[in-house]
């Protein structure tokens, strides 16, 4: 039914601009979708694949603009030579062949189809993709409008994509790492055991490479970044095998993220991140079109110190929202304020979003006060704090509690000079 369903839909709706498909997905289903050469967003969740699907993709569909790849359980195949990211002068001569016309049309029949393989009579769970003959021209422009890429899978996976992709318009990117549950040893490397096996992280080392590669070629155009790790990743589903459950990204490479002039949000969750934000090298302005900035939160991540919510103030002026754990409430990271005297270099900074925990409550009333203060202080714009089970929710939310009445007293005194000067 789905088969036939998608042979009528070809000739009904040629101009289909979005399909998401669910594995297992049969030859022949996959085949008729490749006849959508319209195709502006294409979402696939699959459990096996070739690296000659993207070049499928990349020919059938020259239009392609958001590209969503679920990988995580799939088993890939790498290309014996996998092709490398070149912006020589015939992807310059390619991109100025596409005007801004072609960019802006839009189909007035049906735009978006989603279909679950599993729906297909007798599917079969193993390998669904073969490597296929496409009829296209093999010298159309491939990959060349992609503005969205997100990708979850294998480094493997994730290294070949990447250097596929010679768009010089991408926006935005979503990269998550599912690890290898093998154990990784250097090559060449004499390995000797006098105890448990311990596990070689060679991954991360990759993957920030990886990352590097992307920052660098799309350094104009990036707004959106998100970096994360398969949450499912458990080394302690591996015996003997020893890893960290979430390793460090590099302090360069998130120093690097912050230094990109268009980014308007980065999200990192499932890595541990050092406070790379105490620096030196990160004092001065930088990342001013920084909206949303969510760094991991979590029970071994090491967080922010207190301290650091008035440089983030400072850094990021148009800040809506941000995220992180913080590393302590103790009275050595607290701002003490006088309840007699205004706080010195107040903000009217816009942020409405406060998204924290840390690891256990402040018992003293008082320094809790002055926690409350401070962060109206600095965000007296904030809408919102928001908690997270294990990571003081309690008390956090009593922190919001005394920031809404700071700002319920400012409303009110507001209105009392108000009533004076009338």
């Amino acid at each position: 039914m789905l088969l036939s369903f998608l042979i009528t839909l070809v000739d009904e709706c040629p101009e289909l601009s979005s399909i998401k498909l669910i594995s297992p997905i049969l030859k022949p289903v996959w085949t008729t979708c490749l006849k959508f050469d319209h195709l502006r967003t294409l979402e696939l969740n699959v459990t096996y694949l070739k690296f000659e699907l993207f070049s499928d993709i990349g020919q059938a569909f020259p239009q392609l603009e958001h590209f969503v790849l679920d990988a995580r359980t799939a088993k890939y195949l790498r290309a014996t030579t996998p092709p490398d990211f070149r912006r020589d002068d015939n992807i310059a001569e390619l991109h100025s062949q596409i005007s801004p016309s072609e960019r802006g049309s839009t189909s007035a029949e049906l735009s978006e189809f989603h279909a679950d393989g599993r729906d297909y009579p007798g599917f079969e769970p193993t390998p669904q993709y073969e490597p296929m003959s496409v009829s296209v021209e093999s010298s159309r422009p491939a990959f060349l409008r992609l503005e969205k890429l997100h990708i979850t899978g294998s480094l493997d996976l994730i290294q070949d994509l990447v250097k596929s992709i010679p768009s010089r318009c991408l926006e935005e990117t979503a990269l998550t790492l599912v690890r290898s549950k093998r154990p990784k040893f250097p090559k060449k490397e004499k390995r000797v055991f006098s105890g448990p096996l311990v596990r070689i992280d060679l991954e991360t080392p990759d993957f920030a490479t990886c990352l590097d590669n992307v920052f660098s070629n799309w350094r104009r155009t990036l707004t959106s970044i998100s970096i994360g790790q398969h949450e499912d990743y458990s080394p302690s589903d591996q015996g003997d095998i020893r890893a960290p459950v979430y390793p460090t990204l590099p302090v360069p490479l998130c120093e690097k993220i912050l230094m990109l002039p268009e980014l308007e949000r980065l999200d990192i969750s499932g890595w541990t991140i050092e406070n790379f934000l105490k620096r030196p090298s990160l004092l001065d302005p930088i990342c001013s079109n920084l909206k949303f900035l969510h760094l991991p939160i979590q029970s071994n991540s090491k967080g922010v110190p207190f301290s650091t919510l008035d440089l983030i103030a400072e850094l990021f002026p148009k800040l809506v929202s941000f995220q992180s754990s913080i590393v302590t409430l103790d009275v050595a990271d607290i701002p003490v304020s006088n309840p007699l005297k205004a706080i010195p270099r107040g903000l009217s900074h816009g942020l409405e979003i406060l998204s924290v925990g840390n690891t256990s409550p402040n018992p003293n009333p008082k320094e809790v006060l002055d926690i409350a203060r401070h962060i109206f202080a600095l965000f007296p714009n904030l809408k919102e704090i928001r908690t997270h089970e294990g990571q003081n929710k309690d008390q956090w939310d009593y922190i919001h509690s005394l920031v809404q009445v700071f700002q319920g007293v400012c409303l009110d005194h507001a209105a009392r000079s108000l009533d004076l000067s009338t």
